[in-house]
């Protein structure tokens, strides 16, 4: 298996995992509608985190002539096996807050909806479909 349909694989195997267990975690009468006070202060909390987050990575930016320097994990991404690229597809997902927040949020939405559990299966599996087009 090439590298590149590993990492996808990899991908959507965890966009899929993390979907699936907010999902299950939140249940069919939670959501993330905004309508209780737990929801809300998730939200403000995870949004300040990330706020927090992106205040210091562009603190520690390199400036002017300072040479950037790839990170390490970038590096052993261009020689690594398919089974590493798999792993690294979800790590990336699991590990990047940006990807982590998006995915809760929407899986979050989908355990909100009314509906039967094979429309929420397929509600999750068209945000995985969508995550992997980019």
């Amino acid at each position: 298996m090439p590298n590149g349909l590993a990492f996808a694989v990899g991908w959507a195997a965890a966009l899929l995992a993390v979907g699936t267990l907010t999902v299950a975690v939140f249940g069919a009468d939670a959501g993330f509608d905004g309508s209780s006070a737990g929801v809300r202060a998730f939200e403000v909390v995870a949004g300040a985190a990330l706020v927090a987050l992106a205040t210091w990575q562009w603190v520690r930016r390199p400036r002017g002539e300072a040479r950037r320097v790839d990170p390490r994990w970038l590096v052993l991404a261009g020689r690594c096996t398919p089974p590493r690229a798999f792993a690294l597809g979800g790590v990336l997902v699991v590990g990047n807050p940006k990807n982590l927040a998006l995915t809760v949020a929407a899986a979050g939405v989908v355990a909100g909806a009314s509906g039967a559990s094979h429309e929420r299966f397929w509600s999750l599996a068209l945000f995985v479909a969508r995550g992997l087009a980019g």
